[in-house]
């Protein structure tokens, strides 16, 4: 397991041992908190020269992170970090919304005592990182908390699929828990879905977990939300949302 120093959290030169996974975690960092902004050139060289490394090391950093779309090559053979398009964000909103409501649903069926204190646990850690003004570790646990509601509910290919996703959400939506008051409605949301799942009340979870991603995509785009809101409305008419005739569960 790769030895984490305190040049990462600095971004100063790196030493030792897993080198790779360092440089990753690093340029990852700075992508997803916007240092580098979508469109803009990484240039191979420059990175390893202030990070202090080979350009070995960096080039298969910048691999890793193409292959989990942040990153990709242009015609010069350049790495460009992505810029997502409007019907991007929507696809990835529109999935991630599909998976979430199953997930809750199978969970407000089946969560456990260690499932419940796990989950109040990341809204607590959340709320801590709010008033601590760590804007990274309130993404981070924000992206723990919905993995967890997928994992809690037994579903780990699921869980696995949102963990994927979810560099690619907050690079699409980051910026929005940076709106005035932003932070703490999402931790009302939050608390909205998790005090639902403890009356064992699957509609209300789902409602809860609809206004909740409703809030964010209107925090990003008007062309994000219309589409989102279609699918909503449809779930809540008892039209459109999955699992909801019939729980569905591992064999």
């Amino acid at each position: 397991m790769p030895t984490l120093y305190p040049s990462e959290a600095d971004g100063s030169r790196l030493t030792r041992i897993g080198l790779t996974d360092q440089v990753h975690r690093i340029v990852r960092r700075h992508l997803l908190d916007g240092k580098y902004p979508g469109g803009s050139t990484l240039n191979t060289v420059d990175l390893a020269t202030d990070l202090g490394v080979s350009r070995t090391p960096v080039r298969q950093a910048l691999q890793m992170l193409e292959q989990q779309g942040l990153l990709e090559v242009d015609t010069r053979g350049q790495y460009v970090v992505h810029q997502p398009t409007t019907a991007e964000i929507v696809e990835v909103f529109l999935v991630r919304v599909t998976l979430e409501w199953l997930a809750l649903r199978m969970l407000v069926q089946q969560a456990d005592d260690t499932a419940i204190r796990t989950l109040k646990r990341l809204l607590s850690e959340q709320e801590s990182a709010m008033v601590e003004g760590d804007a990274e570790k309130f993404l981070e646990l924000d992206g723990q908390l919905h993995v967890q509601i997928a994992r809690s509910a037994g579903l780990l290919h699921t869980a696995q699929f949102l963990t994927e996703l979810r560099d690619l959400i907050v690079l699409l939506g980051g910026k929005a828990v940076t709106h005035p008051g932003r932070r703490e409605a999402v931790l009302a949301e939050h608390h909205a879905i998790l005090n639902a799942v403890l009356a064992r009340d699957a509609d209300r979870a789902v409602n809860a977990l609809s206004d909740h991603l409703l809030n964010t995509a209107q925090s990003i785009s008007r062309e994000i939300l219309e589409p989102l809101e279609v699918l909503v409305s449809l779930s809540r008419h008892g039209k459109g949302e999955p699992g909801a005739d019939a729980a569905v569960g591992p064999d």
